[in-house]
């Protein structure tokens, strides 16, 4: 069954690890858009959540312009998998492996964030364990990379980036709106905070753990 590679903490470390690695040959074709072009886009998709407060919406920007600063080079979007769903990952008893590689320019992390919001709205009976498979991934990720400190803001940007995307997808089928909003309010109060340290103190992730 689907689920239960999902609920295997080993298995999304090393998942995590392997979307590190794939970066590390995406690094080469890095894209040299301006920060500024890209800190403006966020500020335009956040204002156009009705939503969010001022005072969320002032915290969101502030974050996003942190997360730039401490990330520096390592938020140049790069190549990816493109495409990493719950149905393009193969998990057995002997090893993991990806399918379907689909290149296409994004945000470091990218595939991390996409596995664990597509598996929100793809299976929406495994939505409990999003975060607990968030940080997995996120473990598995950091710990293959030369620079944990500058990747965790990176991914932070990142993680703002997929609950956009998903507030803003428009087929029929995408995830309660509503559901990704609380997401993106979550990091605005700072109970999502940046990567690094959501691994070892977010206490809104701890009753979501995959077992």
């Amino acid at each position: 069954r689907l689920v239960q590679p999902f609920r295997t903490r080993s298995a999304m470390f090393r998942l995590g690890r392997a979307l590190r690695s794939i970066e590390t040959v995406g690094r080469r074709w890095a894209d040299d858009r301006p920060i500024g072009a890209m800190i403006d886009s966020f500020d335009r998709r956040l204002e156009a959540i009705p939503s969010l407060s001022q005072e969320d919406l002032s915290a969101l920007k502030s974050r996003v312009r942190r997360s730039y600063a401490g990330a520096g080079e390592s938020a140049r979007w790069i190549a990816s998998h493109g495409d990493v769903s719950p149905t393009n990952v193969l998990i057995d008893g002997k090893g993991l492996g990806l399918i379907d590689f689909s290149w296409s320019l994004a945000p470091p992390g990218h595939g991390v964030f996409q596995l664990s919001t597509r598996l929100a709205f793809q299976r929406p009976q495994y939505r409990r364990w999003t975060l607990g498979v968030e940080r997995q991934l996120v473990n598995g990720y950091l710990h293959e990379s030369p620079d944990p400190s500058r990747d965790s803001y990176a991914l932070d940007l990142c993680r703002l980036n997929g609950w956009l995307r998903m507030i803003e997808y428009r087929r029929p089928e995408r995830p309660p709106r509503q559901w990704a909003e609380q997401m993106v309010r979550l990091m605005a109060t700072n109970r999502l905070p940046i990567s690094a340290r959501f691994l070892v103190n977010s206490s809104t992730s701890r009753h979501h753990d995959e077992g």
